[in-house]
This record gives structure tokens, sequence and C-alpha cells, in this order.
């Protein structure tokens, strides 16, 4: 039971405040900075000791329950059931007013300690029944899971405010119903369910100060079992069966699946995108054991898979460094296959894209870990290849945020090599190509649609083009064009058009078929849409080029005729490492781009293999 001094200190309280409580509150040194969206006043100390601790009411819960079976040496809550967590808790949060937030939050976190054992007990309906009892009691109010975090809420022997202590019960909830709902199999609701799960993992704790910590159980935040993600397990491993590129028949009914992935031996992958996050479902080929990760922590997954891939790639790798990145809420990690993980947050990339640096704070982990990261490698002349794995593979928030970040990249480190590639085995040998490549300005050919018009201005652009690489380098589409013959070396094609749609397609394999791509530097001067990513796979894994240069986005025309030309007036000065020319003209223009040309240069084969030949579906 209670000492009599903390007793007369509850009771100091409960006269200067008003407020009737029954439990020994929680002492936190940690001064009390109220979230905006909490919508409490600022308080002294005293009223943060007012609110209930999740570690002292556990233990209180523990130790009440000892109190009534009499001794019991070792006994911890994991031994106790759900039934008797119950028996344990106090009477007085059955009826509290509910006006009170202070009596809100001590019961939410009784009600908490009885939900996370139910959960651990696998018994899920009485989870979501006490959820619901709670909702419809007034007691639990989705509404402020809306609120943001303060002090207490990212120390586990503090109290969690309101907010917190909502989105926990919701992080319960969501897992609870995949279990239900599975039994249905990959349902379109236990999908959206899904989606949910992966959300409330990521919204549950506050990321900028506590990132990953569900494996740690220092926190209320639960596991997602095997039983909640068997429908998920069963889909993803009967879509890794096939080696078929479009191996999942019809792709409309699930959308919310980027991919599903074999590329890493031993392991399955399918990665979900939910509204703001994404997550990666990890399944062990040897065990059968899976993990659900969410937003930042699918990079730990990534830096296990890097490893791996690396280990993988057969010749000589030293000159190529493998990264992937994740997004979350306002920040980036990039993981570094031999660096670790590296953090920029959303300002600092504004500030990449305006060319500059981004020395000091650079990540989390290590002050100025990011800036530093990328100098090394400039220093030890690696390539940056940033994989193109599962959510890069839509039109889309994920694969957007990895150009922009590429192109940012660009802009603010000229002297890096970044490119974009999947985990293929030539992945040493076409980064160097871009990072190294020379080309003549005989071996550059424009490659022109004849829908595209040349009038006033783009026409004497033309006309210059023409003197600088010769007249039979510039090649119109008329269906009078000649074959490109093979040859020795390598040569750069910079392709211009004005379609963007299914004509485009059609474009892009009469050049193939007329030799135009294989083994060569691909410049497509087009808009970027939903298409890219399938003409990209096309150029580089069906015709077989060494690299494309590509956006994300629309661009105009009359930019596409500048950058071809600065690209073709930089080879002839000399300047003729093509991959850099590329890059450094899209990024560092004379004068501004009518619309930025945010290109980046993709090496991979995306969309049709995973690596060596392995089962790799990119929806």
């Amino acid at each position: 039971m209670f000492t009599r001094s903390l007793l007369r200190f509850i009771a100091v309280c409960v006269t200067f405040y008003g407020f009737v409580t029954s439990q020994a509150a929680a002492h936190c040194d940690l001064a009390y900075s109220a979230s905006p969206a909490i919508q409490y006043k600022a308080v002294e100390k005293k009223a943060v000791e007012r609110r209930t601790s999740y570690r002292d009411a556990e233990a209180g819960v523990v130790k009440s329950h000892k109190s009534k079976i009499g001794p019991a040496a070792g006994l911890t809550f994991e031994d106790m059931k759900p039934s008797e967590v119950r028996a344990a808790m106090p009477q007085s949060i059955n009826a509290i007013d509910k006006q009170n937030p202070y009596a809100r939050q001590r019961a939410l976190t009784y009600w908490l300690i009885y939900v996370r054992r139910s959960y651990e007990s696998q018994q899920y309906r009485n989870v979501l029944q006490t959820i619901s009892q709670l909702r419809k009691a007034g007691i639990l109010i989705d509404g402020d899971a809306a609120g943001g975090f303060d002090d207490g809420d990212v120390r586990f022997e503090a109290y969690f405010s309101l907010p917190s202590l909502t989105r926990f019960f919701i992080a319960y909830e969501q897992p609870s119903k995949l279990v239900i709902l599975g039994n249905s199999g990959f349902s379109s609701d236990y999908r959206e369910t899904l989606k949910r799960t992966i959300e409330t993992q990521v919204n549950a704790l506050h990321y900028d100060l506590e990132y990953g910590p569900w494996f740690d159980y220092n926190y209320p935040v639960p596991v997602v079992r095997k039983d909640a993600l068997g429908a998920a397990i069963g889909f993803a491993r009967s879509n890794a069966m096939s080696t078929k590129w479009d191996r999942i028949a019809n792709l409309y009914p699930y959308g919310e699946v980027l991919g599903v992935s074999v590329d890493v031996p031993g392991k399955t992958e399918m990665y979900i995108q939910a509204d703001n996050v994404v997550g990666s479902l990890s399944i062990n080929d040897y065990t059968g054991d899976a993990i659900l990760l969410s937003g930042l922590s699918c990079r730990n997954d990534f830096e296990q898979s890097l490893r791996l891939i690396r280990e993988k790639l057969p010749g000589p790798s030293g000159k190529i460094a493998l990264g992937a990145l994740v997004k979350a809420q306002e920040r980036y990690v990039l993981t570094v296959d031999g660096i670790g993980h590296v953090y920029v947050s959303q300002q600092e990339l504004d500030r990449m894209m305006e060319g500059q640096e981004v020395p000091g704070k650079g990540g989390l982990e290590e002050d100025g870990g990011f800036d530093r990261a990328l100098k090394y490698l400039i220093e030890t002349d690696k390539s940056l290849v940033l994989w193109a794995h599962p959510m890069m593979q839509k039109q889309g928030t994920a694969r957007e945020a990895t150009m922009r970040f590429a192109h940012a990249l660009s802009r603010a480190y000229p002297n890096l090599n970044v490119v974009i590639d999947d985990p293929n085995p030539r992945v040493p040998e076409l980064a160097q190509k871009v990072a190294k490549l020379t080309i003549s300005p005989k071996d550059v050919f424009v490659v022109i649609d004849p829908t595209v018009k040349f009038t006033g201005a783009l026409s004497d652009e033309l006309e210059d083009i023409k003197s600088k690489i010769g007249v039979d380098n510039v090649v119109f589409f008329n269906g009078t064009e000649k074959n490109l013959e093979p040859a020795d070396h390598e040569r750069a094609v910079i392709v211009i058009t004005g379609h963007a749609d299914e004509a485009l397609e059609r474009f892009i394999d009469r050049l193939g078929e007329k030799g135009y791509l294989k083994n060569n530097l691909v410049v497509l001067q087009s808009c970027g849409n939903a298409l890219s990513p399938r003409l990209v796979s096309k150029i580089n894994g069906q015709y077989g080029a060494s690299a494309t240069f590509h956006y994300p986005e629309k661009i105009l025309e009359q930019d596409a005729l500048a950058h071809t030309l600065g690209v073709i007036g930089d080879v002839v000065s000399g300047k003729n490492v093509f991959g850099r020319v590329v890059r450094d003209r899209a990024a560092r223009p004379e004068k501004p781009w009518g619309q930025a040309m945010d290109g980046v240069w993709t090496i991979c084969e995306i969309l049709e293999k995973g690596l060596f030949g392995g089962a790799t579906r990119w929806s």
C-alpha cells in the first residue's frame, strides 16, 4: 500500500487543485512544455505530477494483485492474466468526471494496461470490445489522437498525454482487427486495416525524439504478430512463387501493394503504401517468421538488404555505395551500405534544391552526419546508387520523393555521381559509365519525334545543334530514318518528343528496333508521368541502354531544347564526361528553367527483373 508521506503529498495536491485521485502521481523531472495541439495551458510542475505514470500504474496493478493472492515472489506483469489485471485496477476509474482531462488521462492509463495484457494474451475480441466500450462511455475520444506530444510522452517513466494514450489504443485496435479479418483472406477490408496498422505504428510515438522504439518493451506499443499478418504473408508468398514480371493477374484490387520481392536470398518482402507512410512486410523464408516495419523503421530492413545485395554482386564493387531512401512525415533517412543511416529534414532538402550544402545539423544520430557521408563518397570517388526499391515504382509520393532527392544532391553536391538502380549484377559497371564515360561529338545523336515543330527561336537552336554534331546526327523519325549500326563503343542519344503517352511508348519501340538504344546513354527529353517507369524499363531492360536520364514531372519544349544545346556545347568544348554534363546542365542551368528539370540518371532494369533473375513484381 502507500506510505504515509506519499498519501500526505497527494492530499496536498488534492487540496490545491481540487482534483480527487486515489493513486500516486508521477514524479517527472522534465519541465512540461505543452503542445499547442493539446489545448492545455502552461502549468507548473505540480500540475505535471497530477498525471498518472504508466510505469507506476503498472507497478500498482501488480502490487494490488500480490496483496490479494498472498506472497508471490518473482511475479511480474507478464505473468498476470487479463482478468487479474482488470480485478487489480482501481475501482475509481469506473466513475470519473469525463470533463476533467486529468481524470481521463488516469483512467485511460489503467485501461491501456488492461488492453495491452489482453492483446499480449491474444484475446483480440476483448481488446476490440474494451476499446468500443471506452468510446461509448466518452472516455476514449478519437479526436484526441490529432494532438501533439509533450515531454512526458517520450519517457517511459513519465506520463503519457491524452493524445498519446489515444494513439496507443488505436495502435492496439488495428492489428486486433487484422486477426479477425484475416480469416477471410487478403480482402479489401483486411488491406485497409493493414494500412491503418502501418500508420498507427508510426504515429504512436514522437519520431523526432525517439525513433523506432516499438521494438523495446519499455513502450506500450504492440508488436504485430504472425496471427495478424497471416493473410498478407500468404499473399506475398503466393505472388513470389513465379518469376514472371506480371505475376499478379489483376492489379486493380491491390493498389496498396507497391511490390513483392525475393531479391534478397532467404527473404520475401512486400511493400505497402498507407496514406502517409510506407510499410514493409519482411518474411524469413527459412523460419516463417515475419515482421511489419513502418516508416523510418524500414531503414533497418534496407540496411540488411543492401549488405546482402552487395555480397552477391559479381566483380569489384569498390566504386559504388548502395543506398536506399525512406521518407516519413517531414524527414528523410538515407541508408548507405558501409555507412549506416544519415538523416535530412525537409528544410535541408529545400536548401539543397537551391544548390546549398547542408553542413552542421545534417542528421539526428550524429551532428553533420549527412554532409560528412556525402563528402566521404566524393573523396573516395564512389557513386551513390539509390536502390530502386518497391516504394519508388509507383508514380506517387515515394517515387517522386526519391527522384527529387537525387536531383537535390546533384544541385548541392555536383561532384557526387548519383544514379538510381535496382540491385542487378551490372550495377558497378553501369554506375561507372555514368560517372566516367566520355563521348565525342561525332557519337552524339539527337532523334526527334516528327510531332515536334521547330519555329522561330527553336528552329535556330535546332540549326545550331546540327552545326555542332553534323546534319546526319540529327534524325527525324518520319519513316525514312536509317538504322543506327552497332559500334564497338558507347554513344549518346538525346530523344526529343512531344508525346508523353502511349504514342511515346511506340516511338521508344521504334528507336529500340532501329538500334538507337542498345549500349548507349539515353537522355529522354519528355515529360515524366505514370508511364515513365515502364518506358525506362523498356529502354534499359528490353532494349539494353546503359542508362537513361529522365524527369519526374512536366518539362517545357524550349527548356528541353536549351538543355540539349547546352549539353552538346559542353561536349564539343571538351567537357565530354557525358553523364556529368547532362546532370549538371539540368541541375545548374545558366538561367532558370521555365519548368523545373529535376532529371536523374537511372541505370536499372526496373519493373522487369530482380537480383540475378529473382522474382520481382513492381506494380
